[in-house]
């Protein structure tokens, strides 16, 4: 961690310089002032020197706070930020990514990395992954499949891919590296409404309040938490009002504050008469390591300025590699790979 600015700190995590990406990745990082009272007041996301969108700023991050002790706590506590991003809506090979931010002060950071995007079939969005039939193997450390079955989610197009898969720290993942098709499969057939773009929402909330849309689209009630990972959602402020909180809980207990109202033209599309759909996406970074492997419940509790409340659960199961919160380093060389039951 380095200074970038005699006023501004920052750090881009990731996306890391040179590394490749995939899919619905997570664009994140951390920024503070060392002025007390100097706030981050945006934070822009450009692709190949074109604006794209505002990131979300600035969630709790501890560890920053604590690794700079020197600066306010207030400053390094609220400096998180972070967006999910679909790769596969840029072409294949690679691009400069950069952020821009800039604090109440008027300091400024830009930091840029080289991505190489890759797309499994060549598809923007990808609705469904087949593993039946496929095989797995150790290669140098990574691990390739082959005979994957893909589909596209727009035309419904399946191809079969090959894909060779490697850790990232950063994610505390596998991601995707290189990917190949092997053959194109039949257009499989759905229904307009499965192919729906309109946001989804959410299935489980409190009682009715003046909040009325609203969603938590990430994570999916059911799903396996690990990693680090984006919690994310929308909520359209009733006319008049702002939204003053978006809060998680685990376990009841609560966690943090989740930065909101960033850009949603989605939401704006779907909700033509909500003045306040256009600025309504929350989210913010989470490491799944920092809890107790099982059975947790996700709770955003969401304000408006009127007080007005909005609750959104899910149940998601944690699990984590070797019971690590953060796993600096995973090394494939004496493990074994198999695909079994559709699973890797």
């Amino acid at each position: 961690m380095q200074p970038a600015h005699a006023a501004l700190m920052a750090e881009l995590e990731g996306p890391v310089n040179e590394q490749p990406v995939s899919g619905i990745g997570i664009i994140r990082g951390w920024a503070f002032s060392d002025g007390v009272g100097v706030r981050i007041s945006q934070v822009t996301l450009r692709i190949d020197g074109k604006d794209v969108t505002t990131i979300p700023c600035c969630g709790e991050r501890a560890d920053v706070q604590g690794a700079f002790p020197q600066f306010p706590a207030d400053n390094t506590r609220n400096s998180g930020f972070g967006i999910t991003f679909n790769y596969g809506n840029l072409s294949a090979g690679a691009h400069t990514l950069e952020v821009a931010i800039q604090d109440s002060g008027g300091a400024q950071f830009n930091r840029a990395h080289t991505i190489t995007v890759v797309k499994a079939g060549d598809f923007s969005y990808i609705d469904q992954v087949d593993l039946n039939g496929a095989t797995a193997e150790l290669q140098e450390g990574d691990v390739v499949m082959t005979g994957l079955r893909v589909r596209d989610k727009a035309s419904q197009q399946e191809k079969r891919v090959n894909a060779r898969l490697r850790w990232f720290q950063n994610t505390q993942a596998l991601g995707l590296v290189d990917s190949s098709t092997s053959a194109a499969i039949a257009r499989s057939t759905g229904s307009a409404e499965q192919r729906s773009e309109r946001p989804a929402q959410t299935a489980k909330t409190s009682a009715a309040t003046s909040i009325r849309y609203a969603a938590l689209e990430s994570p999916d009630h059911g799903d396996t938490g690990s990693g680090i990972a984006i919690i994310r959602g929308w909520v359209i402020a009733p006319l008049g009002k702002t939204i003053q909180r978006v809060q998680l809980f685990i376990d009841d207990a609560p966690s943090m504050t989740l930065p909101c109202c960033s850009p949603r033209s989605d939401v704006a599309t779907a909700y033509p008469a909500e003045p306040n759909a256009a600025n309504s996406g929350f989210g913010g970074t989470f490491n799944y390591g920092n809890l107790a492997q099982g059975n947790h419940d996700l709770t955003v509790e969401i304000e408006d300025s009127d007080g007005g409340l909005r609750k959104l659960t899910r149940g998601i199961v944690v699990r984590s590699v070797g019971d690590f919160s953060f796993s600096e380093q995973v090394d494939f060389g004496m493990a074994t790979v198999r695909v079994s039951g559709g699973e890797l």
